[in-house]
């Protein structure tokens, strides 16, 4: 619980400093914040796919102890959730900003997903290792950087490293989970993962996927109409 405070109060500073220091629209400044915190985020996902590849073949469900890094990692993210909301609730205050659903809903899963994972015990590592998939608002911070220098320059850059982090990670990651579950239920599941957990991995990276799929093609299609606008990638 220390931890998850730690990183509440650490992501909100984040999101002060930026709000104070950065003249721009407070929606450009969200998503710069947001780039800044995704760079740890990222950086604690990399680790934990280091420690925790050996257990891809159970799809990094088996479970951690308490005092585990994958723990640690839950707790982490759900400060930096935490501290998102809070900061959609200061930007409709302060600035009349209006929050969006996408990346409400998205958060509110991300909580109920932590808080499973630490209820049940299982999963924690594949938390972790999925903040690797949060180099996606690295890239959207970039494209907000670029509208707010104008360099068209900038935004394009993040527009392509947005479709290619979508490409060449986020659904190959997908499907590693959904093979990997696949896989341990052909072999009987592991020795302490319940087969029903297994099911409802794959359930939630199908949807993942398909979530992805929609953003590849919304990310197409704005390209097509004008020259790779920076909201045209998720989160």
């Amino acid at each position: 619980m220390i931890l998850a405070l730690a990183s509440l109060g650490f992501f909100l500073g984040l999101h002060f400093v930026v709000y104070r220091r950065l003249a721009a629209p407070f929606h450009l400044q969200l998503k710069v914040s947001r780039g800044i915190a995704s760079v740890v985020l990222v950086a604690v996902g990399l680790a934990s796919l280091v420690r925790f590849w050996p257990m891809w073949r159970h799809a990094f469900l088996d479970p951690q102890p308490a005092t585990s890094w994958a723990v640690g990692a839950v707790l982490f993210l759900a400060g930096h959730l935490v501290a998102d909301l809070l900061w959609l609730g200061v930007g409709v205050v302060a600035a009349g900003s209006s929050p969006r659903r996408d990346l409400v809903v998205h958060h509110l899963v991300g909580l109920v997903a932590c808080s499973l994972s630490l209820g049940l015990g299982f999963g924690q590592a594949l938390i972790a290792v999925a903040l690797t998939a949060e180099a996606m608002p690295v890239a959207t911070g970039i494209g907000a950087v670029g509208r707010i220098t104008e360099s068209a320059r900038l935004e394009h850059l993040a527009s392509n490293a947005g479709l290619l982090v979508l490409l060449l990670w986020r659904l190959p990651a997908w499907l590693l989970v959904i093979t990997a579950c696949v896989l341990a239920l052909a072999r009987h599941g592991g020795p302490v993962v319940p087969p029903r957990l297994y099911l409802l991995c794959i359930a939630a990276a199908a949807a993942l996927v398909g979530l992805d799929v929609f953003w590849v093609q919304r990310a197409l299609a704005s390209r097509r109409v004008v020259a790779a606008p920076a909201g045209a990638t998720p989160r």
